[in-house]
């Protein structure tokens, strides 16, 4: 091997040892195992998330969780004035049962 070569190739070298720290070789099967592990604790997560019922009166966050869309579109709807709310001492406010009903067209 020459001498430039042999440089070259140290350069790769310290290239890739800079950039270990950041590869990761797993087998099939332990690659399978991690994921097997995060989807069933994401399903265990949304399954507790599920579980619990939203209450009767929610604040702007637990309405984003609710409508599945962020507090911004949230907000977006209130500005268009296309989401039944109220407020208490300045704080929003949604009445689950009227937002149902807006939710499924069956306003009245």
């Amino acid at each position: 091997m020459s001498s430039s070569t042999a440089h070259l190739d140290d350069q790769r070298k310290k290239k890739l040892n800079k950039n270990m720290s950041e590869i990761v070789v797993l087998s099939k099967d332990e690659f399978i195992e991690i994921i097997d592990r995060t989807v069933k604790l994401a399903v265990e997560k949304a399954q507790e998330n599920f579980d619990k019922p939203f209450p009767e009166i929610m604040k702007l966050s637990q309405i984003a969780k609710y409508l599945g869309v962020s507090e911004n579109t949230v907000r977006a709807r209130l500005k268009s004035n296309n989401l039944p709310h109220s407020r208490q001492l300045g704080d929003l406010r949604f009445h689950k049962p009227e937002v149902d009903k807006w939710m499924f067209g069956n306003k009245k």
